[in-house]
């Protein structure tokens, strides 16, 4: 999360990954920025940093952003078999 000043950013304690930071969202039927909000930890570090040390890749675009696991493999319902 992006601190008040807007140059540095407070980690999310516990978060390694947005996806699985989603998928709790959703499972507890909770807005995301809610989630993200009972994540934040004391740990901050400088934007310019992160941006620096190409930690955060926002002009790649979503598919470079935010790996998706391979759910090919995954049942998509119980009894069921995943796709491909």
């Amino acid at each position: 999360m992006v601190s008040d000043d807007g140059r540095t950013l407070r980690v999310l304690a516990g978060v390694t990954r947005t996806y699985e930071l989603a998928l709790g969202a959703a499972r507890d039927e909770t807005p995301l920025e809610a989630a993200a909000k009972d994540k934040i930890g004391a740990e901050t570090v400088s934007l310019r940093r992160v941006i620096n040390g190409r930690r955060f890749a926002a002009a790649a675009g979503p598919p470079r952003c935010l790996p998706l696991p391979d759910l090919r493999h995954r049942p998509v319902a119980p009894g069921q078999r995943g796709g491909a």
